[in-house]
């Protein structure tokens, strides 16, 4: 076995001793020895592989593929620009705090700055935006030329460790294992790193991760090599398959979460938690409990849920408002259906008579809001109080002071219960609140948004799609309209979006990458034309790939309508605006599906619609409604007077 293949094989060996089970793969030279590596762990059923050929979308797709399950997924590429193109799934990856794993390859250090093709200095790519990244030279076999392999580490862009260690240079057995071994270390060290939980990264939470493995020719393996020789049909893994790997619970319960956390044994860590370790105040393996600091909160107290990194999150934070009697103003991300949450209350937090009647003295924020401004206008009151929760989230209320406390408070009452279940609560003035929700939520009954507004259409999405829905939400106006205006609903249903940075970018092939994670779930993805067709590329799967099942509705209003409920969107502006904001693009869609093999649709009611969602998605298909976004300022004024 050549040392390029013999290093390959010893990192995607380490890989899924570490877990991974889902590999993105695009296609390169460089990058050869690993995808022989990758065939033939697939092969063997050990993961599952996904080629896709544009970078971009291919790191999306891992990044989707880790967002709901916790457990990293590996995005390859070949050196260069290549590797740049990964860079606004890496600081999603970073500001969301979602694992991820980015395998470059590399030529050798040697002929960095010598004006090789397709040569750059790729360690350091992704500045900031890692927990730990490595640079490994290449091993060498007899006869090839001396040379050491730096292992430089670094997390959060600091270098933390570099080592010089000597590359196998002898035909010895042991030698060579010793090399490989190193190799394992290091590739576990960063899966570790990715997910979070490395003991040697203390408090760095889950994010991206970057392995440059430099190679050497020859980079395909030797014809002789029995290592990666093809196995039989009957062996090979059927595309769509999916290896075992561990999954968060699917119940709805908060309870299921905190269960999960309070099993665990003395010093573990649990993978889908956003606790930091089990002294936080969780069980201690004996029966015994640590002691939980008291979070004491005034009788006018309300929650505002963001968004939450992890599953099981948000069912904790809810169940612990609950617990308390607190009333919670909630982003649509996370679980449905959910108790204690006012009904659309960004409406309610708009209405500013109500508001400064029922102002809080505290607000205790949960996750990190993006969405609306009547929520940052609320956390910005000056004389109110505010708890941020520590969520794994780095973020701040601008120019205000605010308490920032563990999220172990969010478990403070035990299954057998505590007295701190009881504390003082304005039932009048909480009950103010919920009855502002519903007062909002009749008038929508009754009067409905116009079809084909981007709230009438969230909120028919909302009632229409199956129980155990998974719903991925794009940016811009999708996730505000459903914020607006989605329903009560008595099925299950999750909403999840990348709001870590929360751009158009790689949304098509983050909704591709959750629907293969889940794939016994109905999956579907709202988003505008523009976030469509910027990750077109998000359709280009192969005949061989595995496919999901996922309905994709896009919203077409031809052009950037966001910007209408926007400053640039005032009418004294109106002059400039087409050319600078509103961008239409006059992109036939139902083409656009054609040329890549994906079903097309387009609907012109609500009741055509429904009955569209309604359907279990088989494949992928597009579902498009035109709307006219010149009325999305008019129909967010009529909104606010709900």
């Amino acid at each position: 076995m050549n040392p390029s293949t013999a290093a390959a094989v010893a990192i995607v060996d380490a890989l899924v001793d570490a877990g991974v089970r889902e590999i993105v793969l695009c296609p390169g030279s460089r990058s050869a020895p690993i995808a022989y590596a990758v065939r033939s762990a697939e092969r063997a059923g050990r993961l599952r592989l996904h080629v896709r050929v544009d970078e971009r979308s291919a790191g999306f797709l891992a990044l989707g593929l880790g967002k709901r399950t916790g457990v990293p997924a590996v995005v390859v590429t070949t050196s260069g620009t290549a590797v740049a193109n990964l860079h606004p799934a890496v600081l999603e990856a970073h500001h969301a705090r979602v694992p991820l794993i980015v395998l470059s390859a590399d030529r050798p250090a040697e002929l960095r700055g010598s004006g090789a093709n397709q040569t750059t200095t790729q360690p350091g790519i992704f500045a900031g935006a890692l927990r730990a990244e490595a640079d490994l030279a290449p091993l060498s076999w007899p006869d090839s030329a001396p040379d050491t392999m730096p292992i430089a580490t670094t997390v959060e862009g600091r270098l933390v460790r570099q080592d010089m260690e000597p590359v196998v240079d002898t035909d010895d057995e042991w030698a060579r294992d010793q090399g490989a071994a190193r190799l394992r270390s290091s590739v576990a060290a960063l899966v570790n790193a990715a997910g979070g939980t490395a003991l040697s990264f203390p408090g760095v939470g889950a994010g991206p991760v970057h392995l440059n493995i430099q190679f050497r020719e020859p980079l395909v393996p030797d014809v002789e090599d029995s290592a990666l020789a093809v196995v039989g049909v009957d062996d090979a893994m059927t595309p769509n398959a999916l290896p075992t790997v561990p999954t968060p619970p699917r119940e709805s319960s908060h309870s299921t979460y905190v269960e999960t956390w309070l099993s665990a044994q003395s010093g573990a860590t649990s993978a889908y938690g956003w606790f930091g370790s089990a002294s936080d105040g969780f069980d201690d393996g004996q029966g015994g409990r640590d002691a939980v600091p008291a979070l004491v909160l005034p009788e006018r107290t309300l929650v505002i849920m963001g968004d939450l990194p992890r599953v099981g999150q948000a069912e904790v934070a809810l169940g612990w408002a609950a617990r308390h009697r607190l009333p919670v103003v909630a982003e649509p991300f996370g679980p449905h259906p959910r108790g204690g949450v006012v009904q659309h209350g960004v409406l309610a937090l708009g209405d500013q008579e109500f508001v400064d009647a029922h102002e809080p003295d505290c607000v205790v924020i949960v996750g990190r809001p993006t969405l609306s401004r009547p929520v940052s206008a609320l956390v910005r009151r000056p004389r109110m109080r505010r708890v941020i929760i520590e969520s794994g989230l780095d973020w701040s209320v601008p120019e205000r002071e605010s308490e920032r406390v563990p999220s172990s408070v969010l478990t403070d009452l035990s299954a057998r219960g505590d007295s701190r279940a009881t504390r003082p609560v304005d039932r009048d003035w909480a009950g103010a609140w919920f009855e502002r929700g519903a007062e909002i939520e009749a008038s929508l009954v009754v009067e409905p948004p116009q079809w084909p507004s981007g709230a009438a259409i969230a909120r028919t999405l909302g009632a229409a799609l199956p129980a155990g829905a998974l719903l991925f939400v794009g940016s811009s106006n999708a996730p505000r309209d459903l914020d607006i205006a989605l329903g009560p609903r008595a099925q299950t249903l999750d909403i999840v979006a990348s709001r870590g940075l929360a751009g158009i970018d790689g949304c098509v092939s983050t909704a591709v990458g959750l629907a293969l994670a889940e794939p016994e779930r109905p999956a579907y993805a709202l988003m505008g034309d523009l976030t469509f067709l910027h990750d077109a590329n998000g359709l280009l799967i192969g005949p061989t790939e595995p496919r999901p099942n996922l309905t994709v509705v896009v919203v077409n209003d031809d052009g950037g309508g966001i910007f209408h409920v926007l400053e640039p969107g005032s009418p004294e502006r109106a002059a400039d605006f087409e050319r600078l904001f509103g961008t239409p693009t006059g992109t036939d869609l139902a083409a656009l599906c054609a040329a890549h093999g994906i079903r097309h649709s387009q609907v012109h009611t609500a009741e055509a619609f429904a009955k569209t969602v309604a359907a279990q998605p088989s494949g992928i298909s597009v579902v498009e409604i035109d709307a006219d976004r010149s009325s999305r300022r008019a129909d967010a004024a009529e909104l606010r007077t709900r």
